[in-house]
């Protein structure tokens, strides 16, 4: 085993070589935002191994040169008879490929991934999510379940934490010892790509909300704000990026969303594709989720030095400095969403431009994608 005390910005290239394998419930998770990681440490020349369900996702896996070995979480909470079968199989996997580190995401790989190394010594780096960290701070869960959490977390190498609350949680309970528990966003992003770009002059005021229209992102909240202050400032663009392309069950009706473009109260373009280009017709972003939420939407717009509007929740206050970077607002409150952008309509141009430089400095030195691959790269580098 291996023991860090902190991570450092700069990472000498790895000192061995080896299989490392990655495993999360679906190759999405993976595809989503780690291929970068994938990619770097391939380049220092790890056999990189990703297994997950295989699901259709896989081709694009394989298309850049990435193995992949199929891997299925028990479906049956209740079945005894599949999980035992589960965490046979992720026994067998591992045991084939004897790799020298294993990183596991999502609830259910993360425990059949520790069980399965513990069972065969090896190294572990889990991935604690919001989800996580939601099921463990219940206080009503069963004691059994309570005491495999902690035979879970207490195996693997380091703990990597969304958040700092749930790495507090578990330290407290002593579900993982505090010297292997460390915070590291789960979500990054490429301050090169999204870097500030000047407003043209004069525009009308925007308000942005990138995300896609399920309740739990807020658009109700969103478009009950939007009527409130075109009430006052007519003029007030309000747009929502993702909308047109939500396949969500829980996604606001197309009708619905027909009805208020009808109306002009919101803009739904077409293309989401170039998100550059949308964040850079936008004075501030809005996320007015209702829970616990990974806010790629946030980071993307701190680092384009746009500040944010958001709800005061869990994942959102770790990106959002209250008052410096953009403004807090309680979650389900229309009408304290509206006085924050009427807030933000009322900064003089100065005074907003310096708030969203400051977003752009917080994202950078706490976001950058590079920050988090080197954190992957550092474990990697240390011998067990």
């Amino acid at each position: 085993m291996f023991r860090v005390s902190g991570l450092s910005t700069d990472v000498s290239p790895v000192a061995w070589r080896g299989v490392v394998c990655l495993m999360a419930a679906n190759t999405a998770d993976i595809l989503g935002s780690r291929l970068r990681l994938v990619d770097a440490l391939r380049s220092d020349g790890w056999r990189v191994v990703v297994c997950s369900h295989p699901d259709s996702d896989v081709q694009q896996l394989t298309e850049r040169g990435v193995e992949h070995r199929p891997m299925s979480v028990a479906g049956s909470r209740r079945n005894l008879f599949s999980r035992f079968a589960t965490y046979v199989a992720f026994t067998r996997t591992l045991r084939r490929l004897r790799p020298k580190v294993v990183l596991s995401w999502t609830p259910s790989v993360n425990a059949y991934a520790a069980l399965a190394a513990r069972s065969l010594m090896l190294p572990v780096i889990a991935n604690v999510s919001a989800r996580d960290g939601e099921m463990l701070r219940d206080r009503q869960r069963p004691r059994v379940l309570r005491a495999v959490s902690r035979m879970v977390f207490g195996w693997p190498t380091m703990v990597f934490f969304q958040h700092r609350e749930d790495q507090q949680t578990f330290i407290r309970d002593r579900l993982v010892k505090s010297y292997r528990a460390c915070q590291l966003p789960a979500l990054s992003v490429d301050v090169d790509r999204f870097t500030p770009v000047p407003r043209e002059a004069p525009h009308q005021p925007c308000f942005l909300m990138a995300a896609s229209p399920t309740s739990g992102h807020g658009l109700d909240e969103f478009v009950k704000a939007a009527r409130i202050v075109r009430a006052v400032c007519p003029k007030v663009r309000f747009v929502v990026a993702g909308a047109q392309s939500a396949v969500h069950p829980d996604a606001v009706s197309a009708a619905t969303l027909a009805q208020w473009q009808r109306e002009g109260i919101i803009e739904c373009p077409p293309d989401f594709t170039d998100k550059v280009r949308l964040y850079a017709q936008a004075d501030c972003v809005v996320l007015p989720a209702t829970g616990e939420c990974l806010p790629h939407s946030l980071l993307e717009a701190g680092a384009m030095g746009k500040p944010s509007i958001a709800t005061d929740v869990a994942g959102c206050r770790d990106v959002i400095v209250d008052g410096v970077t953009g403004l807090l607002v309680a979650p389900r409150d229309a009408n304290a969403l509206a006085e924050s952008m009427m807030a933000i309509l009322r900064m003089p141009d100065d005074q907003r431009i310096a708030m969203g430089a400051q977003a752009r400095e917080r994202i950078v030195a706490e976001f950058d994608e590079a920050l988090v691959i080197n954190a992957y790269r550092q474990m990697l580098s240390m011998k067990p």
